[in-house]
């Protein structure tokens, strides 16, 4: 369903100014007059009865009995919490990558270096497009905004994730399982921390590191897929498998 994501830090007296992009989003896209009434939601997810009149956008506490933008479908059941940690791609990949990570309705996406990717970092302007993207992912499908973090390493990444860890690989190891024996016995509260790498997968030392840090080694029982390609498949396997 979708709905407009307004920044919570705009917000004065129940009142909000339309940047411009979103007034041409409420009328060109949506098609929306002034007086009509929809929902909005800030980063926090507090929702909002919300009409406009000109570049003013006038909220209230929602009750949640106003309808929203549309009448779309939309899945309200349980979704398992999982925290993408995907290595930095060429190009426009990691802007897919958080379109769909978005839609999809993950927790979180950090993204890492590691020693196959081409590039440590995202540029300043290149993680706005990316905050653009989700704004864009979340008006379209309703999904609680996820958190994007900026770039660690492969080694910080280890040390940060929770939960259940699964890194993606491309081919057998010792221990590697499917997916759905990485998952066994996970509970709806769990955390799965998912490791997808770039173009060139990860390398034997990383592949150590994270079992040794008590990570499954999973492999798909698929084709070889894109680097942009695998965190959505893999997104949605797990969402298929333990979302309720």
């Amino acid at each position: 369903m979708r709905i407009l994501l307004i920044k919570s830090e705009k917000i004065e007296n129940g009142s909000y100014e339309l940047a411009k992009k979103e007034y041409n989003y409420l009328n060109n896209v949506l098609r929306l007059k002034d007086g009509d009434t929809f929902k909005a939601k800030d980063e926090k997810e507090r929702i909002y009865n919300a009409h406009f009149s000109g570049n003013i956008l006038f909220l209230s506490e929602s009750d949640k009995n106003v309808e929203y933008l549309d009448t779309m479908p939309s899945f309200t059941g349980h979704f398992q919490r999982i925290h993408l940690y995907q290595a930095i791609l060429k190009g426009k990949k990691n802007e897919r990558v958080v379109r769909d990570s978005q839609e999809a309705g993950i927790e979180r996406i950090t993204f890492i270096s590691t020693e196959f990717t081409s590039s440590s970092e995202i540029k300043e302007h290149d993680l706005e497009r990316l905050y653009a993207i989700r704004r864009e992912a979340v008006q379209q499908s309703g999904a609680k905004v996820m958190t994007i973090d900026a770039p660690i390493s492969f080694q910080q990444a280890l040390e940060k994730a929770e939960g259940r860890i699964l890194i993606l690989h491309q081919s057998l190891r010792g221990s590697t399982k499917d997916i759905k024996e990485a998952l066994d016995g996970a509970k709806e509260d769990d955390i799965i921390s998912v490791f997808i790498g770039s173009e060139g997968g990860f390398s034997e030392e990383e592949c150590k590191k994270a079992e040794e840090k008590g990570a499954f080694p999973v492999l798909l029982k698929t084709n070889i897929l894109r680097a942009e390609n695998a965190s959505i498949y893999t997104i949605s396997a797990i969402q298929t498998l333990l979302n309720k």
